[in-house]
């Protein structure tokens, strides 16, 4: 597999976009399990943010039949906060949680951190250039170089300029795999926070949420599964 796979770059970008400097938790071992029990809780947060909404909706309705048109926008601005503090915390609530999960899904995958290429490295490199290598050379200095991508980048050159294969193991494979996790995770609360949080009222973004949190858990657990048979000796969870 190229170290440059696609999905391994998007998931990546993705990671760095949201997660970001996240700190892990020290409940990381277990988080696999943590991530499908959190799957339901999600979907229990959104019947919450549901029924607010849709209490919202009836003190509006009650607005407009109590007061006289002139005094419509005032009244409902008054509901229209007081329900925004209800709605924001919630989904503070969902994005810390989720937030830290994907956090601990890095941390659980043993995500190393990115290391500049050294002029050791280089020269390693420049002597490889120069010899015939057996693939099996090549595996053994993919795993030497695994957290310096531009190290990965040149033995790849060096692979493909010798007819080889670089090889990445299977980091590659955790890494995209705790993306779906995190990923599959995030999306609802994406959606919840731009139509509660935001305000957004298409109704292709509130269809669009009804349909991802109707099968949230058994994605979720899809996701789950896979990553768990790529981990099979990390700690138990």
């Amino acid at each position: 597999m190229s170290y440059y796979n696609v999905y391994y770059t998007r998931a990546k970008q993705w990671f760095d976009e949201r997660i970001g400097e996240t700190p892990s938790s020290t409940a990381y071992p277990i988080v696999l399990t943590q991530a499908t029990s959190y799957a339901s809780t999600i979907i229990a947060r959104l019947g919450e943010l549901e029924a607010l909404y849709n209490s919202r909706s009836d003190e509006y309705a009650k607005i407009k039949k109590t007061y006289q048109q002139t005094y419509w926008d005032s009244e409902i601005e008054k509901v229209k906060a007081k329900y925004q503090v209800q709605f924001q915390a919630i989904l503070d609530s969902l994005g810390s949680n989720i937030l830290r999960i994907g956090a601990d899904l890095l941390k659980y995958i043993g995500e190393k951190e990115t290391q500049p290429i050294t002029a050791e490295i280089n020269a390693q490199l420049d002597a490889l250039e120069k010899i015939d290598l057996l693939q099996a050379d090549i595996d053994l200095y993919s795993k030497e170089f695994e957290g310096v991508p531009l190290a990965m980048k040149r033995l790849e050159k060096i692979a493909e300029n010798k007819d080889l294969e670089l090889k990445l193991g299977d980091y590659e494979d955790k890494y995209i795999a705790a993306w779906k996790v995190a990923q599959q995770l995030y999306e609802p609360y994406g959606y919840a926070k731009d139509f509660y949080g935001q305000n957004v009222t298409e109704d292709t973004l509130r269809w669009a949420l009804k349909i991802n949190e109707s099968h949230l858990v058994e994605s979720v657990t899809e996701a789950v599964e896979k990553l768990r048979n790529l981990t099979q000796n990390n700690n138990n969870n």
